[in-house]
């Protein structure tokens, strides 16, 4: 009996300690926490949500990563606004690789961050994207990525088959002492 009752005592405790933590968060944090990460990533999952962090969670496995990911930005802002721009995307950020004109490669390590970022919606991540230099002429091929994202999805076809086939003006614009002629879509 007393195995009985000390063993209930450590799930009614566990239980209260998981909705003293979940009281801890905005509502609708604590609800896409709850919904979308395993319950040993929820702290972890609801302060990147609450703080607007890229998702790292060391208790998430590496495959769940990205399917987490999709669910707490629909959660939050809808299957569309995900579609529109969101993890699957990340191959897109390649348009900002080899940039001569930003050789720390600032831009390219802004969108890995902010696309791993699931509570920022579409609108906030694109803003980001625009703002990782004064003159982001590269924001069109990302967004251009972002179109051939889709129709690769469209066709039913697996991500990891997915190539961006990067048009010749935008290579030419990473290039040093070229003119940043923003690209007209």
């Amino acid at each position: 009996m007393l195995v009985h009752l000390s063993a209930l005592l450590m799930v009614t405790t566990s239980a209260a300690s998981g909705l003293k933590m979940a009281n801890k968060y905005d509502p609708e944090v604590a609800d896409a926490a709850r919904k979308c990460c395993p319950s040993s990533a929820f702290a972890c999952c609801a302060e990147a949500i609450e703080f607007y962090r890229p998702l790292a969670c060391p208790s998430i496995q590496r495959g769940e990563e990205e399917k987490t990911m999709r669910c707490i930005q629909s959660s939050l802002f809808g299957a569309a606004d995900t579609n529109a721009t969101g993890i699957d995307h990340m191959p897109c950020c390649s348009v900002f690789l080899h940039d001569q004109t930003d050789p720390d490669a600032r831009c390219y390590q802004r969108c890995q961050q902010i696309l791993r970022t699931p509570s920022r919606s579409s609108e906030q991540k694109l803003r980001y994207l625009s703002l990782c230099r004064l003159d982001n002429s590269l924001l069109p091929c990302f967004n251009g990525c972002v179109e051939d994202v889709y129709l690769h999805s469209e066709k039913g076809l697996p991500m990891d088959q997915f190539h961006f086939e990067e048009p010749k003006e935008c290579t030419q614009m990473k290039k040093k002492g070229e003119a940043h002629k923003p690209i007209i879509q």
